[in-house]
């Protein structure tokens, strides 16, 4: 079994092709080394994004090596703070995410990934 490919680098260009190009769904977290709540949620997320189908884009984004688009999704009120998780349908082709998660809270972890997961269902 191959391991998915986690994207790590984004720019706000990048992003819109990503999102342009979307075939299913884009998971995006927004993450910080010095983040503790970021470092608690992360062997949740990374065993998620390794149990999604192939019809799904996960990205990993450190916010302090990819400041451009941390800055601009904030500024345009998409994220408040890391850890932050945005998810957006293959026909979603703006800025403002299908679903989202703020935070380190287990159950709004666990319902952000089913909803994800619903919705890949309905892909096949």
């Amino acid at each position: 079994m191959t391991t998915k490919e986690i994207i790590k680098n984004l720019d706000r260009n990048e992003f819109r092709e990503l999102i342009n190009s979307n075939e299913g769904l884009v998971i995006i977290k927004f993450t910080a080394s010095w983040c503790g709540p970021c470092k608690k949620i992360a062997p949740f997320v990374e065993d998620q994004f390794s149990k999604t189908p192939k019809t799904v884009t996960c990205a990993n984004i450190d916010v302090d090596e990819n400041f451009d688009i941390f800055a601009y999704m904030k500024s345009k009120k998409m994220i408040k703070g890391v850890p932050t998780i945005l998810a957006y349908k293959k026909d979603n082709k703006s800025f403002a995410p299908d679903f989202s998660i703020s935070g380190s809270e287990n159950d709004d972890l666990i319902n952000f990934f089913r909803n994800c997961v619903s919705y890949t269902n309905t892909l096949n």
